[in-house]
């Protein structure tokens, strides 16, 4: 969070989910590579989640980031494990787009609510392909910035994300994924 230490992090994920008792749960694998310094460690983490459809939108519920903790240079670092709340709007036509809102709050171990809120408005011209631009704001936490934009194109089975975080000291944190249904 401070200083020029460098740092940066890879991770591959893997998720199922599975309609559940009228819910739909998922649960997602995922393998960490994290670099801070000249210290490199993997570790393992799981990720949990249920959705319900309710009042024209979705309600949402979970907790990620479950696993051991990295060894660094500075000592053990734990996971942020992360429980978060959210609704999403149902899609809303407004001319050729489609426009979503969303709010969530967040608690991360050892640190307070984080809440946070954002938009999405997209545009299909054929089932399955579609373009979307994205942009939310937080509380910023230790070492975050504020504001988060990013765009995705959908393409039939295959999904390609950009997403850019902001951070305290103006370096940012670009995130990309790929999906293939």
């Amino acid at each position: 969070t401070e200083g020029s230490t460098p740092s940066s992090g890879l991770v591959f994920a893997l998720g199922y989910a599975q309609p559940l008792f009228g819910m739909r749960a998922g649960i997602n694998v995922k393998l960490l590579e994290q670099d801070i310094g000249s210290t490199n460690d993997n570790r393992g983490s799981l990720d949990f989640g249920l959705a319900r459809d309710l009042l024209h939108g979705t309600l949402g519920l979970s907790l990620q980031n479950v696993g051991p903790a990295f060894r660094s240079t500075y000592g053990t670092v734990s996971q942020p494990t992360r429980t978060s709340p959210g609704f999403s709007t149902d899609r809303y036509l407004v001319g050729p787009f489609d426009v979503i809102a969303a709010a969530t709050t967040s608690l991360v171990r050892g640190r307070d609510f984080i809440p946070g809120g954002g938009g999405e408005i997209s545009y299909s011209w054929l089932d399955g392909y579609s373009i979307a631009a994205r942009a939310g704001v937080r509380r910023a936490a230790e070492g975050e910035g504020p504001w988060t934009v990013g765009f995705g194109i959908s393409a039939d089975r295959l999904s390609l994300d950009y997403a850019y975080e902001s951070r305290y000291h103006g370096h940012g944190a670009h995130r990309i994924g790929v999906r293939v249904r």
